[in-house]
């Protein structure tokens, strides 16, 4: 009977022992994970939402009046993957899509049968952070509603300093007419930001050879 005892024990001790050892090396193995993020700034697991916005400034510039485009980036949200998509598949498919992504394209590209259902999961995020507006309409208070395009984005080129999975979202009618003028006729916050007005371009590029890639949302304040 002590016999007994003392093997299934021992028994226990093991199996503890193995617990402790595999859950280690998942401690470390998503240690060095993040420190290789953190070196290279590069942070597949996040997702930014980015707004983009386009306005017009009249500048004087040599006794003339002249309009040029003012672009202005702000972030709505920053999540986890696997809390955008609620699913681990999912998240999978955006990392795999991500690693594809060359620097003269920052588009994500899903395969055709799986953008809709990737897309829609953003769609559902963004509605989410914009309930209060779906609301006020339905009861019929005054609010404002415009039409927004989105995509998936992964800027390699220029000056980005964190390389993250990006939604860029833009008011629809904006996007689809952003100017094509040379980057540094455009009003920015920051010098690095010719970067996006040169992935806005391309984009809307984009958009006409891949339209399964971008999504239509209507949002309401």
């Amino acid at each position: 009977m002590y016999a007994l005892f003392i093997s299934d024990l021992a028994g226990v001790w093991v199996e503890i022992f193995g617990a402790i050892c595999v859950l280690s090396i998942g401690w470390l193995w998503g240690r060095w994970r993040s420190g290789v993020a953190w070196k290279q700034k590069r942070f597949t697991n996040r997702v930014v939402l980015s707004l983009n916005s386009l306005t017009y400034k009249e500048v004087e510039s040599e006794g003339k009046t002249t309009k040029r485009p003012v672009l202005q980036l702000r972030t709505i949200f920053e999540r986890d993957a696997i809390y955008v998509f609620q699913n681990e598949i999912m998240a999978e498919i955006l990392n795999k899509c991500i690693k594809q992504v060359k620097p003269s394209d920052c588009l994500v590209h899903f395969a055709k049968e799986d953008s809709w259902y990737m897309l829609n999961a953003i769609l559902n995020q963004i509605c989410e952070r914009f309930a209060d507006g779906i609301l006020k309409k339905d009861m019929g208070m005054p609010i404002e509603t415009r039409w927004y395009t989105f995509c998936v984005t992964y800027e390699l080129e220029g000056a980005i300093r964190t390389h993250k999975p990006r939604v860029m979202i833009m008011e629809k009618e904006a996007f689809e007419n952003f100017p094509d003028d040379d980057p540094e006729n455009f009003v920015l916050e920051a010098e690095t930001h010719t970067t996006r007005v040169k992935t806005l371009q391309h984009l809307k590029k984009q958009r006409q050879k891949y339209p399964h890639l971008f999504m239509d949302i209507q949002l309401s304040f």
